[in-house]
């Protein structure tokens, strides 16, 4: 019965150690990597096995249940104090553990078989596990973090009373009787105690080892996330933080101090409580949407109110960091106050609306082209093509053509027309970005014959185009129709109600022939409820005599359950003695297109008057006697109060308008007729009793001949512009001082390039005078060279592209240089200067930008490499194979993504710690770095994965395999070259994975988990191997 009792002990000791393993391993995998979980989960281990084989003790030999189980109980021991020293972060000592364990297993087997005696051997077992676990119990009670010192003193507490009752078992031992060599058979207190000691020791690691762990990553995260804080706050730029609800989390202190806040006053509110209402909703409505799908955004424009009430004008700049689930949980957002920029701009940009307009408008596309090259786009052109903004310039005009042949067959028929001096219009077909035709009518003139510059206008009629292609193809149908292809022809007996039909008018409706049988009374129900009452009255009116003939359109279900448009024409050919009709004749036709077309017209003429009544101009059109046959006022209420159209419709502009008036009509006509451009025009009239000045423009209507069928004229009020011009005069007199009293530097230019005026902070920041400056051309003063050293070619110079096209630029990555020859960074700003429709110079905005600077490449860094090897990281990586995808499928070349993993790499962070495999990752990535071209990229996407792409292999499919194979295998040897870490020499090898590319057929996450799979099948193959992707492995 106590055999039974301790073996039944030695069981439940067993499932003590077991389950305390499998939990330390549970938490080492799931929870925290640690070696010293995996050195306490060995330990537990081991004693788990040692007390089987002790219960086993007369079932198997001695060799197992006594000498091994007795020394797994000491090496369980040790590794137990193993773990401890490796949390605690001791350095190595001598193995003694291992000398000690080494000397029991020796005393044990001596004392089983050369000189039996159970009391020796549980005199050498007790003393050897008492001294290991009193190590145990010294290293957890060394001083340490005072937040776990409970638990320590738990643990050790647990490990010291073990130790002690088991030295006091083996002083005990030697006077207690013990013959025979099995304690089984000879049971005794002390050895019954000593398997309760070692269960209730596992209950204590159970408990304590794990809240060590949880206790000490809870300690790194806190200290990592303070780190980061302070890193964060003392950044000197205006930025924040802000969580997946919108809140604000952290704060710059440069942004405290810009807005005027304390720290406790923002953290925990939302970001968008700091923005004016315009820019709240601008943020909601247009830019969230967009930075949630992108994960970025670039200056924006946004207004923050700061304590005191100011109103200060900010350019944002944002990523978001994405959880799992790709959804944005935390940004990091990076703000330039522009307030002052924007005040000195404000002026100048006013100036110049009206022009911009004009180039941005939404109905005409506007197309500068040079050599058939695109040199400029305006947004209504790149939108028609369905390009980005600023995407077409310096793309070829062929590229636009459905065909070589149609854009050599364009070439053919319009330079000469261009060289000539004549103005070329046609209608032709253009394909957008999306591959998609559209039909465009088109008209260009020649600009610069010696530059081959023209100047094209497009207005997309695809619309109409479709509209007249639908129409034929319903006249066709009509015209098949009345040839009797596809009407449906009937019978009525009226007074039974039966019909006779050919097939055509059931399957019309998507019946057989055959199905429903037609009368009346089955034709009721399919009718449109709306449209009964009508058809009925048509019916009974010709009926009675009432109309020649029967006609009415009207609509049927269909057998698929929608409604089709029927026009239906019938006669009556008999009537009885009375008069009474009792048979009619008819034809029926499906005129569903035909009404379809109808909507579309009427639909595009509905948005034609829109648009003509919401212009704001009057708008009038001649006829070629000077006849006003269309007239359109503004419905704005601060026109002129122009005559009715009633009044005007009919007469000629020589009835309603004065001599002088009427004189500069007949002069823009006639230049009209002669060369067929527009003619603009200013005058002066008097409409009750006040004085009007409108701006005219007269536009030739084009016809079949070369003349014009007629005159387009737009009318456009001037008489406040007028006015306003009289006030920027006296504002100009005041221009000079605002101009030296903003912080930005602003300089003007006239149209030979050279500077008319430079402003105090320009003369600062130059180190120039304004006597060395005006006069003198600004582009080989300071602008003569690029930051590398390069020279700066003049035709380059925003400036100069800004006087010849007339374009506002926004230039953020130019450098000026200071007279001491040293260079700075600037963001640059150019608008023209136009007077009377003239570009007269061009005034230049300039900030030093070098502090912004250092922040965006700060950012960069963090947001696009990795931080320990300084590779690109996946974001990076993505991006960068985004685009080489396509760019592969133009060059006609393979590339080729090589995934590789370390081998073995979890056994030198466990045995050697994540300093050391840290210090391997990152001489990993400078050999990578060195076995592939500057043109390649080498990423690392986390842990000890690394993703190399190789763009523009061989066109040859073998020769691109031949090359990454040769790549990979260069790899392979180098990264399996000897390691020195930390005076130690480590070999490592790698398992590399390699797939090929052409082309963007295949997504960049496909091409990732095909090379993730070929990297598997080399570590399946033995590792330190490459292998090729094969599409038979997805299956």
């Amino acid at each position: 019965m106590h055999s039974l009792d301790i073996r039944s002990l030695s069981f439940i000791a067993m499932l003590s150690s077991v389950l305390l393993a499998l939990g330390l391993q549970i938490v080492n995998r799931v929870i925290a990597k640690d070696s010293s979980l995996r050195l306490w989960a060995w330990g537990a281990s081991a004693n788990g096995a040692a007390f089987i084989l002790l219960a086993a003790r007369g079932m198997v030999p001695d060799l197992f249940s006594i000498v091994l189980a007795n020394t797994l109980l000491v090496v369980g021991s040790t590794w137990l104090y193993l773990g401890n020293r490796k949390f605690c972060g001791l350095q190595p000592e001598f193995p003694w553990y291992w000398m000690l364990t080494a000397a029991t297993a020796m005393a044990l087997h001596y004392f089983t078989y050369l000189t039996p005696s159970l009391a020796a051997r549980i005199v050498v077992l007790s003393a050897a596990t008492a001294i290991v676990l009193l190590a145990c119990a010294a290293t957890l009670l060394r001083p340490a973090d005072p937040r776990d010192r409970t638990v320590r003193w738990f643990v050790a507490t647990g490990f010291l009373a073990t130790s002690l009752f088991l030295g006091a078992r083996a002083v005990v031992t030697p006077f207690a009787a013990s013959p025979g060599q099995d304690f089984m058979a000879t049971p005794s207190p002390i050895n019954t105690l000593s398997l309760v000691f070692g269960i209730a020791l596992n209950l204590v690691l159970g408990i304590g080892l794990p809240l060590l762990i949880s206790g000490r990553m809870q300690r790194r995260l806190v200290a990592s996330e303070e780190h980061a804080r302070t890193l964060y706050k003392k950044t000197p730029a205006i930025m924040h933080s802000i969580n997946a609800e919108g809140r604000l989390v952290g704060v710059s202190d440069l942004w405290l101090s810009t807005f005027g806040y304390a720290s406790d006053e923002v953290i925990g509110r939302k970001s968008s409580d700091f923005l004016t209402e315009a820019s709240r909703r601008y943020a909601i409505e247009v830019v969230l949407p967009e930075f949630f799908r992108t994960g970025s955004c670039v200056d924006v424009p946004y207004q923050f109110v700061a304590k005191d009430g100011r109103i200060l004008d900010v350019l944002l700049s944002a990523f978001g960091e994405r959880d799992a689930d790709n959804r944005i949980v935390r940004s990091l957002a990076v703000m330039t106050d522009v307030t002052a920029r924007k005040l000195d701009q404000q002026r100048l940009e006013n100036l110049l609306s009206e022009q911009k307009a004009i180039l941005e408008n939404d109905l005409v596309g506007i197309v500068r082209v040079r050599s058939r090259t695109i040199a400029w786009a305006n947004p209504a052109f790149e939108k028609m093509l369905g390009y980005e903004a600023g995407e077409l310039a310096g793309t070829p005009t062929r590229l636009n053509f459905p065909s070589e042949e149609a854009y050599i067959a364009f070439g053919a028929a319009a330079y000469p027309e261009l060289a000539a001096g004549r103005i070329f219009r046609s209608q032709i077909e253009h394909v957008r970005k999306d591959r998609r035709h559209i039909w465009v009518d088109i008209s260009g003139a020649i600009l610069n014959n010696e530059l081959q510059e023209s100047l094209w206008g497009f207005v997309d009629i695809t619309e109409r185009k479709h509209l007249e292609q639908s129409i034929a193809q319903n006249e066709k149908r009509m015209d098949l129709a009345l040839a009797g292809a596809d009407l449906g022809m009937w019978d009525l007996d009226i007074s039974s109600g039966s019909f006779t039909h050919n097939p055509r008018l059931i399957t019309m409706l998507g019946y057989e022939t055959g199905e429903p049988e037609v009368s009346i009374r089955t034709f009721t129900p399919l009718l449109y409820p709306d449209d009964a009452a009508r058809v009925s009255a048509a019916f009974f009116a010709h009926l009675k005599g009432e109309t020649q003939q029967f006609e009415a359109e009207y609509r049927l279900r269909h057998k698929d359950d929608h409604w089709v448009w029927i026009l239906s024409r019938g006669k009556v050919v008999e009537r009885d003695a009375s008069g009474r009709a009792i048979r009619m004749t008819g034809t029926s036709l499906d005129i569903s297109e035909r009404k379809r077309t109808e909507a579309m017209l009427e639909a595009r003429e509905a948005r034609l008057a829109t648009l003509i009544a919401s212009m704001q101009d009057l708008v009038f059109v001649l006829d070629t006697g000077g006849t006003i046959m269309e007239y359109f006022q503004p419905a704005h209420p601060s026109r002129p109060p122009y005559k009715p159209r009633e009044y005007l419709l009919g007469k000629t502009y020589g009835e309603i308008l004065p001599a002088d008036v009427v004189s500069l009509f007949d002069q823009a006509i006639t230049g009209v007729i002669q060369d067929g451009q527009p003619r603009t025009f200013e005058y002066a009239l008097a409409i009750e009793s006040k004085q009007y000045i409108s701006l005219a423009t007269l536009s030739p209507l084009a016809g079949e001949s070369k003349y014009p069928t007629g005159f387009l004229a737009v009318v456009r009020d001037i008489t406040t512009e007028r006015a306003a011009q009289q006030e920027l005069d006296r504002v100009a007199r005041s221009n000079k001082l605002l101009l030296e009293s903003v912080g930005d530097g602003i300089y003007g230019v006239d149209r030979n390039y050279q500077a008319t005026f430079l402003n105090a902070s320009a003369r600062a920041m130059l180190g120039f005078s304004e006597a060395e400056v005006i006069g003198k051309n600004q582009h080989s003063l300071f602008h003569h060279h690029r930051q590398d050293g390069s020279p700066y070619p003049a035709d380059e110079c925003p400036v100069r592209l800004t006087l010849e096209d007339g374009r506002v630029r926004r230039e953020e990555n130019e450098w000026f240089w200071r007279k001491d020859g040293t260079g700075f960074p600037v963001a640059v700003t150019v608008t023209p200067l136009v007077e009377n429709d003239n570009r007269v110079g061009a005034v230049v905005i300039f900030q030093d930008v070098s502090e912004r600077k250092a922040n965006e490449a700060q950012i960069h860094e963090l947001a696009f490499y990795d931080s320990l090897t300084h590779l690109p990281n996946r974001r990076l990586l993505l991006d960068r194979l985004g685009l080489a995808l396509p760019a592969s499928a133009r060059r006609n070349s393979y590339g080729a993504i090589l995934f590789l993993d370390l081998d073995d790499f979890k056994i030198l962070n466990d045995t050697q710690g994540h300093e050391c495999g840290d210090l391997l990752l990152v001489e990993v990535a400078r050999r990578l770095m060195s076995c592939v071209r500057g043109e390649d990229t080498v990423a690392r996407l986390g842990g000890d994965e690394f993703v190399v792409m190789l763009d523009d292999l061989s066109p040859d499919v073998r020769q691109a395999t031949a090359q990454a194979a040769a790549i990979a295998e260069k790899i392979r040897e180098a990264l399996g070259a000897d390691y020195s870490l930390q005076g130690h020499c480590h070999r490592c090898s790698s398992s590399i994975g390699v797939t090929l590319f052409k082309g963007a057929d295949v997504s960049s996450g496909e091409l990732l988990k095909r090379a993730d799979v070929a990297m598997y099948q080399a570590k399946s193959a033995g590792r330190n191997t490459v292998r090729l992707f094969d599409a038979n492995s997805l299956a």
